[in-house]
């Protein structure tokens, strides 16, 4: 869309970025590069997200679930400097349901820890038994 100057007279109001406003006289009327975007109802959404990007989107934890995928999610979303306490604590839930780690050692070598790193902290887990 343009904005081109014909009609009535009105203030057009804008807003600078040190906060002071600056008015204008004129009328204006929106012309359509797409005529038949008239008849369809603006996009505020798509307006704001072009103009000052997409919203940032909350950070999501996903709990874990009963199943290996559940913790291997879990260690995939672990934030860098909490990858190995989160290798640990799955691991560990691993081991109390009895459940494979392979998915769990590729998925933090995927992420960045070292694979014999990774390895000895899953058999630790394995030591360590359940919480009490």
């Amino acid at each position: 869309m343009a904005a081109t100057s014909s009609g009535h007279p009105h203030t057009i109001e804008i807003l600078k970025p040190n906060g002071e406003i600056d008015q204008h006289e004129g009328a204006y009327q929106w012309e359509f590069a797409d005529p038949a975007a008239r008849d369809r109802p603006f996009n505020w959404s798509a307006a704001m997200e072009h103009l000052y990007g997409p919203k940032p989107r909350p950070e999501h934890r996903t709990e874990p679930t009963g199943d290996i995928g559940g913790l291997v999610g879990f260690l995939a979303n672990a934030q860098p400097g909490e990858r190995n306490n989160s290798l640990f604590w799955a691991a560990n839930r691993a081991a109390e349901k009895g459940l494979p780690t392979d998915e769990l050692l590729a998925t933090a070598v995927s992420v960045g820890l070292g694979e014999r790193e990774a390895a000895r902290t899953i058999q630790s887990a394995r030591k360590a038994g359940p919480p009490a």
